[in-house]
């Protein structure tokens, strides 16, 4: 439970306020604070997704810009990727083959 002094007014719009209202009278939550909890845990465990997946990207990019390989033509890269996809389209070493 939170104490008076962590108390904060917090404004939300009148729809937000309706469904908060709609949760507790319909027994999804006790309170609206329990509603509210848990609509931040999910908006918390949604940004570390996020996050996560940006975090991925960049890794992905790093890696990219990092290799060492030469870098193919428009045509060169055509080329390969025809042969790849003629082979199959499965990368060596594709955990889903």
């Amino acid at each position: 439970m939170i104490s008076d002094s962590d108390k904060k007014l917090l404004a939300v719009s009148n729809e937000t306020m309706r469904r908060l209202r709609e949760s507790v009278e319909t027994g999804e939550f006790a309170t609206a604070d329990a509603a509210l909890d848990d609509a931040i845990e999910v908006w918390s465990a949604h940004r570390a997704a996020v996050k996560d997946r940006l975090d991925e990207i960049r890794s992905r990019l790093h890696r990219s810009v990092d290799d060492p390989r030469p870098s193919l033509s428009a045509d060169e890269a055509e080329t390969a990727m025809a042969s790849f996809m003629a082979a199959g389209g499965r990368a060596s070493g594709d955990a889903a083959a």
